[in-house]
């Protein structure tokens, strides 16, 4: 699974909305998308945020392995 796939998975499971995840970790929504549909890494701030709103680890979301 990718990046992106990993988000949109773990943003669903918390029931929330990509505009909802932005406003929770302070980004544009326009980064949500590029994060879920392109596979843009977001910064590290921000991979930080958005690792503890998603209640998932860093290392999850960046191994495509995992």
């Amino acid at each position: 699974m990718t990046f992106g796939e990993k988000m949109v998975k773990a943003r669903l499971a918390l029931n929330l909305s990509p505009t909802e995840l932005a406003e929770m970790i302070g980004v544009s929504e326009r980064s949500i998308y590029n994060s879920e549909q392109c596979g843009t890494y977001p910064r590290k701030s921000v991979l930080n945020r958005l690792a503890e709103v998603l209640n998932v680890t860093i290392s999850y979301l960046m191994d495509d392995n995992e």
